[in-house]
């Protein structure tokens, strides 16, 4: 039983159960994870640009770069939380102060946080969280199933094994038979060469012979059938030629069978649905399924969130992040709070 468990074909693949089901759970819960993204860009602008003083437009050529970065998660409740953070710069030749670019070279710099939380579609963790939830469920219920695979596994080994025992005390039987056959032929053979059988019994004990040989032959024949059965089932891909040949010298050990005690009706039904695994496991689905049903109900709802958002940032002369001391720099902040509906 113990090799079975470790090399019964049926078993290794049902293995592949929990493990399909573990992956599930990851690819669900990846979506939750922090997620960090870091962006730049760099440009090049062409064109020109109106200078009022002068009343002329010379080309310009205006160059840009920008780098952010941002760090930002779902929450099971379905909040959102992002923080960002910014710098970039701008120069133009020639140079035209505006409010968009008041230095020749303008750095800025921003640092914003931004906060969401739904209040109707994926609202909770039922709303948001159920698949993933749902794959964590699935992952008992496959090992239940893995459980329960086993167990058969386990009973078929068991099943197989006794079989086993059924045939060879069929073959010895029989094979005691042939011997007693035989020695009724022999002593009518004998009988005959002293006038006191006739040919008629020697025909008779000899055709008794023969059908007890052929039982032998078929006898042997499920023996051996049924070792390879009960190594088929303990080796599985590993019981090849050279495993499958040891059937013929393959027998069970001279044990005692311990004869459980056998429970009323009402009491099996009880025991089979309080420890067998598969109906565990159906419990386990119908759990997933609930909390699928449960998150796509709430995607049928409509969008209404509460956001808010702070941000704060300014431009200098130089290249500085959030320090601007000079009292030329442009300092700005902003916030928003409200409701999305959609």
């Amino acid at each position: 039983v113990a090799t079975a468990l470790r090399k019964n074909i049926d078993l290794r693949l049902a293995e592949l159960g929990p493990r399909f089901a573990t992956a599930d759970l990851l690819a669900a819960r990846a979506g939750f994870d922090p997620a960090f993204t870091l962006a730049t860009l760099r440009g090049t602008q062409r064109g020109t640009q109106a200078n009022e003083v002068l009343g002329i437009s010379p080309n310009a050529t205006q160059t840009s770069g920008a780098n952010t970065a941002t760090l930002g998660t779902l929450l099971p409740v379905g909040s959102q939380l992002a923080l960002s953070l910014s710098n970039s710069s701008v120069s133009s030749d020639p140079f035209a102060a505006t409010a968009v670019q008041p230095f020749p070279t303008s750095h800025g710099s921003g640092l914003s946080l931004s906060f969401s939380q739904p209040l109707l579609r994926g609202f909770g963790r039922a709303g948001t969280y159920g698949l993933v939830d749902a794959a964590s469920v699935s992952v008992e219920s496959a090992r239940l199933r893995y459980a329960r695979g086993a167990d058969s596994v386990v009973a078929l080994v068991e099943r197989a094994y006794w079989t086993l025992r059924q045939a060879e005390s069929d073959e010895l039987v029989t094979r005691e038979s042939v011997a007693a056959s035989r020695a009724i032929y022999d002593r009518n053979v004998a009988l005959q060469a002293r006038d006191v059988a006739t040919a008629l019994d020697v025909l008779t004990s000899e055709r008794s012979l023969a059908t007890r040989e052929t039982q032998l032959w078929e006898a042997t024949r499920q023996r051996v059938d049924a070792a390879e059965r009960l190594l088929f089932l303990v080796y599985g891909e590993d019981a090849r030629d050279s495993t499958l040949l040891q059937a013929p010298r393959v027998h069970t050990a001279p044990d005692s069978a311990v004869v459980p005690v056998v429970p009323t009706l009402e009491a099996a039904e009880t025991m089979a649905f309080a420890q067998r695994a598969d109906a565990a496991a159906a419990g386990r689905d119908v759990e997933a399924g609930r909390r699928r049903v449960e998150q796509s109900r709430s995607q049928r709802r409509p969008q209404l969130d509460f956001v808010a958002s702070y941000g704060l940032g300014g431009t200098s002369p130089t290249t500085r992040f959030l320090s601007f001391a000079d009292s030329a720099d442009l300092r700005s902040s902003s916030w928003t709070l409200g409701f999305n509906a959609s």
